[in-house]
């Protein structure tokens, strides 16, 4: 680890300021039930909490056009996911989604444009 024994050097700090203890916490074992909740929330593609904190949190954030892309075209928003949460290529993406690589690149390319229009207003 560089930059201090708190945060490792590949960690850019995030939009709110982690705990002295976020680590320890992170790394603790989860229960079976939040394992299974967890699990749900990666196959919905969608954050692990309830509507209500889900939304309270993207507007904290400014992330609502998130929500709406995913509301409005969730095969689009899936394909954005995989590309740039998991590090997926647009190749292995479309495999995935079961899309020619063709038409996974004119959705990436829709989501991009819609998301840069919705954060513009």
């Amino acid at each position: 680890m560089k930059e201090g024994a708190d945060r490792p050097s590949f960690l850019v700090p995030g939009p709110v300021k982690r705990p002295r203890d976020w680590f320890g916490w992170v790394n603790q074992a989860v229960t079976p039930g939040e394992g299974e909740a967890i699990g749900r929330s990666v196959n919905r593609g969608s954050p692990c909490g309830g509507t209500i904190w889900t939304a309270r949190t993207a507007s904290a954030l400014g992330l609502e056009s998130t929500i709406r892309l995913a509301k409005l075209k969730p095969d689009h928003a899936k394909l954005i996911q995989l590309c740039y949460f998991t590090g997926l290529t647009g190749d292995e993406a479309a495999a995935v989604l079961s899309l020619s690589p063709a038409t996974a690149d004119r959705m990436a390319r829709y989501a991009k444009a819609w998301l840069k229009l919705e954060m513009q207003k």
